[in-house]
Order: structure tokens, then sequence, then C-alpha cells
């Protein structure tokens, strides 16, 4: 049975999944619908994404100068990625928005954000 309420769209979005203020995942949204989408990320351990959980994502759009953030909730996960409902509208090819404003963030204040490794736990 179909779960979303939009349809699929093959995207290549690079994206920043937050585990918290200085620690993040990278990775890249594959698929996208409007509140939606897969994302591979390239390094997953074990459990470190908690099914209902709401993260910080940061998706780069394509011609975009900034990234967009948004508010993420985890629905799925497995060895390679994750499956969001994406609280924000994303402009996907083909798909009707009824957002026009993307919410922006400034750089951490002085924090360089580093991609997470193994000493990396959430809060």
């Amino acid at each position: 049975m179909e779960r979303r309420r939009f349809s699929r769209q093959a995207v290549t979005w690079p994206v920043r999944l937050w585990l918290g203020e200085t620690c993040f995942l990278p990775g890249h949204l594959v698929n996208a619908t409007l509140h939606g989408g897969w994302v591979h990320l390239n390094w997953l351990q074990s459990e470190i994404l908690k099914l209902g959980e709401t993260y910080r994502l940061d998706v780069w759009l394509p011609g975009a100068r900034e990234e967009r953030v948004c508010v993420a909730v985890v629905r799925h996960v497995n060895r390679y990625g994750a499956g969001l409902e994406i609280l924000d509208e994303l402009p996907v090819p083909g798909q009707d928005s009824s957002a026009a404003q993307s919410r922006r963030t400034a750089p951490c204040d002085g924090v360089e954000p580093r991609w997470v490794m193994a000493e990396c736990s959430r809060n």
C-alpha cells in the first residue's frame, strides 16, 4: 500500500543531517516529494538515527546560493540511509508547492561543524 501523498521524483541533492550542534551526517537526497524523501548517507552507524526523532536537514538545491534548512522526522532507516518526512515543502520538479519562502540559517557562531565520526554521539 502506497503511503506517500505525493509522487517521488529522482533528485541528487547534497544534504547534511544534523545529529547535534556540531555533528552531522553528509549524504544525498536521492528521491524527493514535497514532504519527504530518501537520504543516502555516506556513513551510518547502527542505531544512530532513531525512528520518530526530529533532525535538522540542510539541503543544497540546484542553482541555489544557500542551503535550505528543513525539519525532518525519521520514518525508515536501513544501513544505506533513511526515509524522512520533511515538515517543510521541497521544490520538487513537477509538483505544486504552496510555500514560497525557504528558511535560511547562519553559520554556527564560530563553531566549525564536522561530519560524524565514531566519537560523535546524539544528545
